[in-house]
C-alpha cells in the first residue's frame, strides 16, 4: 500500500516504512499510533506528549 506525503511531495512507500520518515517528534507518535491501533477501529483517542513519547487514551465520553 502506498501513501502520498504532501509536505515532501513524494511517495513514502509501504505503510510499515512511514514511521521511519523524518517528521516532528509528536507527529511520529501520532502516525505510529494510527498505524498500530487507530486504523483498525472507529474509536477516538486523545494524546499528550510526555518525556520522550506521546501517551494516548481512548475517549469514551466524547
Amino acid at each position: 500500500m502506498k501513501y502520498y506525503h504532501s509536505n515532501v511531495t513524494r511517495l513514502v512507500g509501504d505503510i510499515d516504512n512511514i514511521i521511519k520518515q523524518i517528521m516532528p517528534h509528536t507527529a511520529k507518535y501520532v502516525v505510529k499510533h494510527y498505524i498500530e491501533e487507530g486504523r483498525k477501529n472507529d474509536k477516538l483517542y486523545g494524546g499528550i506528549a510526555i518525556s520522550e513519547r506521546v501517551k494516548f487514551t481512548e475517549l469514551n465520553e466524547f
